[in-house]
């Protein structure tokens, strides 16, 4: 079967919707079919095979432009022409305004939905028309919240809940640890509003037998660790997703130690505490560490019923409590949660797994 990928991502910006598009394009083409990715960029493959941490066994789309290429609307214009001379199947993405440009040309869409928030006049009035069209499209959703408010707002009935995944980053067992030592807490992800950073920065003091390793948070982040004076917090800076095992490795225990509100970038932005995939959680399950996580909605929804600790995003206090019990664990213990943790993920949410899960949901609904 022939697929189209087309991401509003950039390549060389490794964000998390490049990371899920680059590796969903990638697991699709691992099960065996014809996959073009349109996609921003530059130097792709190079730019990909950095993403991925491997070469890219898909094809780029004559939609996909350079560093400065077209905008987004003469993009649409190429993706056009790219249906009709490569009649693809299928065409799959996460932007409502591919998916009813897709449906006008006679293409099934699978529409990937990660949030809604403050929706513009425009794409209001997109979401109408693709009601219209709607048996040549199949919405899926990341989570059930971002469903169940999917279909009470907009009246859209999602075909299929796909959490998001990871590759398999697991390296080896956890170090030995017996509690002579500092305890070695990894947290990966941004600096941004509400990931957790400043919650961290908060209880460190507070938690001398640990140390917070901090990966991903940058130069422009530094305002922040000003401000901290623990000498068990090491920013570490950016790294390469597929080098996120390696680190990972190094680590005791994982923390996703989000706050109540979440946002989107370093300015606020939306916020998305409600819809946002827990992302760093698959690749913390798959690393084969014990996973302590906040409660929000996508979190538990992964969670519960684990051996992961969910812990009240709003207290500071149940956090130090939780990460005071794993001080007192020792590596059996840990090890234990890990590998059970790491053998749901490999069932339930590796990229092929889940690129599986959406070729089934083409096969049921082809129009």
């Amino acid at each position: 079967m022939r697929l189209l990928v087309f991401s509003v991502a950039r390549c060389d910006n490794p964000r998390a919707n490049t990371v899920t598009d680059l590796n969903m394009a990638q697991a699709l083409s691992i099960s065996g079919h014809d996959v073009l990715l349109s996609i921003n960029g530059g130097d792709f493959e190079r730019e990909v095979e950095a993403v991925l941490g491997e070469k890219p066994m898909f094809r780029f789309a004559l939609a996909s432009v350079g560093r400065n290429g077209r905008s987004y609307w003469r993009r649409l214009l190429g993706l056009v022409g790219e249906v009709l001379l490569l009649k693809p199947q299928w065409i799959y993405t996460r932007t409502p305004e591919v998916a009813l440009l897709a449906a006008v040309l006679r293409c099934n869409v699978a529409l990937e939905w990660h949030g809604i928030n403050s929706l513009s006049a425009r794409r209001r009035a997109v979401l109408r028309w693709l009601s219209v069209l709607g048996r040549r499209i199949q919405h899926i959703s990341i989570t059930s919240k971002l469903a169940m408010d999917l279909e009470s707002r907009y009246g859209i009935n999602v075909s299929a809940i796909l959490p998001d995944g990871s590759r398999d980053m697991y390296k080896c067992r956890p170090p030995p640890y017996d509690g002579k030592r500092r305890l070695k807490v990894g947290y990966f992800g941004s600096a941004y509003p509400g990931k957790g950073v400043e919650r961290v920065l908060r209880i460190a003091d507070q938690l001398k037998r640990c140390e917070f390793h901090l990966f991903g948070p940058t130069e422009s982040d530094s305002l922040i660790f000003d401000r901290c004076d623990a000498a068990n917090v090491f920013p570490h800076g950016p790294f390469a997703n597929h080098d996120f095992g390696d680190y990972a490795s190094q680590m005791d225990i994982l923390i996703n130690p989000a706050e109540p509100l979440i946002y989107s970038d370093r300015n606020g932005g939306m916020e998305i505490s409600r819809w946002t995939s827990p992302l760093k959680v698959f690749e913390y399950m798959s690393a084969g560490r014990m996973v302590l996580s906040s409660d929000t909605p996508g979190a538990v929804e992964v969670l519960k019923g684990t051996p992961a600790m969910i812990i009240e995003a709003s207290s500071d206090e149940a956090w130090t409590a939780a990460l005071m019990k794993c001080v007192e664990m020792d590596s059996a213990e840990l090890g234990r949660s890990g590998e059970l943790l790491r053998s749901i993920f490999l069932e339930k949410y590796s990229w092929t797994r889940r690129a599986s899960k959406l070729l089934l949901l083409m096969d049921e609904h082809v129009a």
